[in-house]
C-alpha cells in the first residue's frame, strides 16, 4: 500500500466515523420521527400514507427495510452509510485528490445531511452516481455506464420528486453537448426511454394537491429568488452558520464575508481555462436542474425553501468548487482552502450544539418531572411523533385541534396536572396557553431551544 493510498484510506474511515459519531449523536427531527412512524407500518398503510404524502416512497421503504433499532443510529445508519459511500462518486467526478477528500471528508452540510434519516442522504448518493455515469459517457461507451446512469436517476426521482430536474438536465446538457459525446444517441435514448418507463407508477403515488397546499403557505417573506444565492454558501458551510431566512440587519455583512469567497472560487471554476469537459457539463447541469426547480419554486414555495431540498445539486457543486480552488497559486489556495475547512468545522460544533429542537431532552424532563396521571398536550399534533420516538411512559398524549373552536377544555377536567407543548404553532402562538390559563393555574414555563413547556395545574395541587 503507497503513502497516497494510506492517507485516503485513513481519511474516507475517519469521515465514516464522524458521521456514524453524529448520527447517534443528534436528536431525531420531525421529519425523521414521522417517516419512522410511516415505516413502522404494514406495506399496505406505507403504500396509503405516501399517497397522501407530498413525498414519493423510497424513503419510507427504507426506513421499513433498514431500521434495526428504536435509537438514532438504529434508524439512521443506512443513511450513513449511503451518504458516505457518495464521496466515493464525487471524489471521482471532481478528481482524486486529497485536498478534494479533505473536503468533502469533513464538509459540514455532507455531514449534517448524511446524519438525517430522511430523502435528502439518498439524493446525495443517486445524484453523485448519476452525474458521474453521465459524464463517463461522454469519455467512454460503454453500456454499463448507460445502465447505472439510468438505474440512480430512477431510484432518484422515487426518493424526491424534484430529482426529476436533473434527468430533464441529463437530456437538455446532452443536446448542448452532443458533440463532445463519443456514445452513440440511441444510448442516450434507450436510457431516458427506461427512466420514463419505469417511473411512471409513480402517478399511482403523486399527490398534487398535497403540492398546492404548500403553495398556500407563506414559507419565504424575502425574495424568493435570494435562495440561489444562498445555495453556494450552504453547500460550503451548511445551514447551521445562517438560515435562510434569517439573513437579515447586520447577518447580511457576516453572510456576505462568507459567501464571497465561495463564489469567487465558483467563478474560478465556471471560467475552466483550461477546457475541461467535466467541469463545463457539470457547471451546466446545475444551472439548468436548478434553474428548472426555481422555476416550479415560485409556484410551491417550500420546493426551495431548505437549501437541503436541492442536495441532489451538490456533486455538481463540489465538481466546480474543487476545479476552481485548484485554479489559484499554491499559496492562495493554502489560504481558502484552511478557511473552508475551520469555518466546515466551526459549523459542525454549531449543528451539534446549538439544536432548536431537541426532542429528547423535552421528553427526558417530563419523564423525570411528570406524573402516572398527568397528561400531555401537543399544540401542534404532529409534534407528537419526535416526542413519542424518546418517551416511553404510559401518560396520556393528545392532539389539540387545528381549529381553536373545536377544542373543549372540559375534556380534561379530569386530570390535576396537564402538560402543554408549543412548537410549530404558527398563528395560534399562546392561543392555547390563554385558553388552558383560563381553566388551571400555570406552574411551570420551561423552554428547549424553540419548544416551549408549560405545566398547569388544576385543583391547587402544586407537588
Amino acid at each position: 500500500m503507497t503513502k497516497r493510498t494510506l492517507i485516503l484510506f485513513l481519511l474516507m474511515a475517519a469521515a465514516f466515523g464522524i458521521r456514524l459519531w453524529f448520527a447517534a449523536e443528534l436528536p431525531v427531527t420531525l421529519d425523521e420521527a414521522w417517516s419512522d412512524r410511516v415505516g413502522g407500518m404494514s406495506w399496505s398503510d406505507v403504500v396509503k400514507e405516501t399517497k397522501k404524502d407530498i413525498h414519493p416512497p423510497l424513503t419510507y421503504a427504507a426506513h421499513k427495510i433498514f431500521t434495526v433499532s428504536r435509537t438514532e443510529l438504529g434508524v439512521r445508519w443506512f443513511f450513513v452509510l449511503m451518504s458516505s459511500l457518495s464521496i466515493f462518486y464525487i471524489l471521482r467526478l471532481s478528481g482524486n485528490s486529497i485536498p478534494a477528500l479533505l473536503i468533502l471528508g469533513f464538509s459540514s452540510f455532507l455531514i449534517l445531511t448524511g446524519a438525517i434519516a430522511r430523502m435528502h442522504a439518498l439524493n446525495l448518493f443517486f445524484s453523485a452516481g448519476a452525474c458521474y455515469h453521465f459524464v463517463k459517457t461522454f469519455e467512454r461507451e460503454k453500456i454499463s455506464d448507460f445502465v447505472l446512469m439510468s438505474l440512480f436517476s430512477l431510484l432518484m426521482v422515487y426518493n424526491f420528486y424534484p430529482g426529476g430536474a436533473l434527468i430533464a438536465a441529463f437530456c437538455a446538457v446532452y443536446l448542448l453537448f452532443r458533440k463532445k459525446s463519443v456514445s452513440r444517441p440511441g444510448f442516450y435514448a434507450g436510457a431516458l426511454a427506461a427512466v420514463t418507463v419505469f417511473s411512471l407508477p409513480l402517478l399511482f403515488f403523486f399527490n398534487p394537491a398535497s403540492a398546492g397546499g404548500f403553495a398556500a403557505k407563506n414559507f419565504i417573506d424575502i425574495p424568493s429568488g435570494a435562495i440561489l444565492a444562498y445555495l453556494p454558501f450552504a453547500f460550503a458551510y451548511s445551514e447551521n452558520l445562517m438560515k435562510f431566512n434569517g439573513i437579515r440587519g447586520i447577518k447580511i455583512a457576516y453572510f456576505l464575508l462568507l459567501a464571497l469567497p465561495v463564489f469567487w472560487v465558483l467563478l474560478r471554476g465556471a471560467a475552466n481555462k483550461d477546457g475541461d469537459l467535466r467541469t463545463r457539463l457539470s457547471l451546466w447541469l446545475a444551472l439548468v436542474s436548478v434553474g428548472l426547480v426555481f422555476a416550479v419554486s415560485l409556484k410551491i414555495p417550500k420546493l426551495l425553501y431548505n437549501a437541503r431540498y436541492a442536495a441532489w445539486a451538490f456533486p455538481l457543486f463540489a465538481c466546480v468548487f474543487v476545479k476552481g480552488l485548484d485554479s489559484f497559486s499554491p499559496r492562495i489556495k493554502t489560504v481558502l482552502f484552511s478557511a473552508l475547512i475551520a469555518v466546515n468545522f466551526a459549523s459542525l460544533y454549531a449543528g451539534l450544539k446549538s439544536n432548536p429542537e431537541n426532542w429528547k431532552e423535552v421528553s427526558g424532563f417530563i419523564s423525570e418531572n411528570g406524573r402516572e396521571k398527568d397528561v400531555i398536550l401537543f399544540d401542534a399534533g404532529h409534534m407528537r411523533y419526535p416526542f413519542g420516538f424518546y418517551y416511553s411512559g404510559g401518560r396520556e398524549r393528545v392532539a389539540l385541534p387545528e381549529d381553536i373552536s373545536e377544542f373543549k377544555p372540559e375534556n380534561f377536567i379530569s386530570y390535576n396536572r396537564i402538560w402543554l407543548i408549543l412548537a410549530h404553532n404558527w398563528g395560534r402562538e399562546g392561543v392555547y396557553a390563554g385558553i388552558m390559563g383560563k381553566n388551571a393555574e400555570l406552574t411551570g414555563q420551561y423552554r428547549f431551544g424553540d419548544i416551549e413547556v408549560l405545566l398547569f395545574v388544576r385543583n391547587g395541587d402544586k407537588k
